[in-house]
């Protein structure tokens, strides 16, 4: 015996009309909730861990963000009234730029003595600037002013290291991804160690 859809013309769909088909209520046309839509086999599953991908850093690119960061620090002090944001950047200011030149130290500037003997830090009257500033209470009369000096030694010392030393560790055979990763893992112990 045949189904009822051998008799009907290959042209079926044809007849069928909006205005032939039934009215539904209200309450059919509403959606199905979430959770009815997963298939059973996947309602009981566990979601799988996915770990974060560390996004690949080389040295010069993590100096680089850090000399941006302090840029745009140095920025928001200059713009800001209030003493209490002001108390905040200034801590800020004054941890990233001790973990910065530390890490330039212990961990940069040894790396690239082969390729670039003269390199040397300059770091002294920065850290003096620091420990003056953090001395202050960060009140306009006090901070304003060695906050600029700063600022300005940190624009000039990050222009140098752009400009001239940059260029020639780019050039060497340095691996920088993993003076990238042992400088990443030290800014974590350092910034731990002053939280």
């Amino acid at each position: 015996m045949g189904s009822v859809f051998d008799s009907a013309p290959t042209d079926a769909w044809q007849h069928f009309t909006v205005d032939s088909l039934p009215t539904l209520p209200w309450w059919c046309l509403k959606r199905r909730p979430k959770a009815l839509m997963i298939p059973p086999s996947l309602r009981d599953r566990k979601p799988r861990r996915v770990e974060p991908s560390r996004p690949v850093s080389n040295a010069i690119t993590q100096m680089a963000v850090d000399h941006d960061e302090l840029q745009q620090m140095f920025t928001a002090f200059e713009n800001t009234r209030s003493v209490n944001n002001k108390r905040f950047l200034v801590r800020r200011i004054c941890t990233t730029l001790v973990v910065h030149a530390q890490l330039e130290e212990e961990i940069f500037f040894p790396a690239v003595e082969s390729v670039v003997p003269q390199a040397t830090p300059q770091h002294t009257a920065i850290k003096a600037m620091v420990a003056h500033i953090q001395s202050l209470e960060p009140v306009a009369d006090q901070v304003d002013g060695p906050i600029q000096v700063l600022a300005q030694e940190m624009k000039e010392h990050a222009s140098t290291l752009h400009t001239s030393l940059f260029p020639q560790v780019k050039a060497s055979d340095i691996d920088l991804v993993e003076l990238g990763d042992r400088m990443a893992r030290r800014k974590a112990e350092l910034m731990a160690q002053r939280a």
